[in-house]
């Protein structure tokens, strides 16, 4: 009961801490992909839902050479951008409510972080975590931001603390939790992919080699990839929509 009361207490303290000038304008540090994230939501509203088709504000070409008539801005599934957009058509549309999403994903984040650090290493340690994560200034400014990182962190995390709990009570309800949380953070970036790993040594550790039996495990791998590989698809009809990624490797050698 203690522990559950301090962890409270954190998370009120970074609440607090990520609400500081939640209202400014979108003109800090990496504004100009903010701003195009806010816009994709923004449009939702302004000019009707198409998750298929979003929209930026623009006709820059993403794609050297094509034109973007439509304004197409295609990275990741919209999923971040749908949800700041049905609480826009609450709430109305203010800037303050893309951030405040972000910063609901970032507080779940840190109470999912206490809970899997609690498994591994007790309560004191889960406390820690989730105060660190939750004061660092650095996660602070970067968990509030118009992007979808935060949710994606948070959809990691819990894709990774529903196997521990799948692997251990062997629930359909954990199963399809894990399942759900693994095929949404896989669509938006590549980064969630690196957690294949962790969750094959938390497979392995369970099943030892017999994992190659696991029919639940095919399935999950299937629903997990699948939605990417759709996605990848669906997008390629599009190149307008696409930006360039040659910047990833260093192309104006910074």
């Amino acid at each position: 009961m203690k522990s559950k009361i301090i962890l409270f207490l954190i998370i009120v303290l970074g609440l607090g801490l990520r609400l500081y000038k939640i209202d400014i304008p979108l003109a800090d540090h990496h504004s100009w992909r903010q701003a195009d994230t806010a816009a994709v939501a923004r449009n939702f509203i302004k000019s009707g839902f198409d998750f298929f088709k979003p929209q930026i504000d623009n006709f820059i070409p993403l794609h050297p050479g094509v034109p973007n008539k439509e304004r197409l801005f295609l990275v990741e599934p919209p999923i971040y951008n749908s949800l700041v957009a049905g609480v826009y058509s609450i709430l109305g549309v203010d800037i303050k409510w893309a951030r405040m999403v972000s910063i609901i994903f970032s507080l779940g984040s840190a109470i999912l972080l206490y809970l899997i650090s609690k498994k591994y290493f007790g309560a004191k340690v889960g406390l820690l975590s989730a105060f660190f994560f939750s004061v660092l200034p650095y996660n602070i400014f970067y968990s509030r931001v118009v992007l979808p990182e935060p949710m994606i962190i948070f959809l990691t995390l819990g894709m990774f603390y529903f196997c521990l709990k799948w692997l251990q009570s062997q629930s359909i309800v954990h199963y399809s939790l894990f399942m759900a949380l693994s095929a949404i953070s896989f669509t938006q970036k590549s980064f969630p992919f690196f957690f294949f790993l962790p969750l094959l040594c938390l497979i392995f550790q369970k099943y030892k080699f017999s994992f190659l039996k696991q029919k639940k495990l095919y399935l999950w791998f299937l629903v997990s990839v699948l939605p990417f590989l759709l996605w990848r698809w669906w997008i390629g009809r599009f190149p307008e929509g696409i930006p360039g990624n040659l910047w990833l490797f260093n192309q104006n050698n910074i």
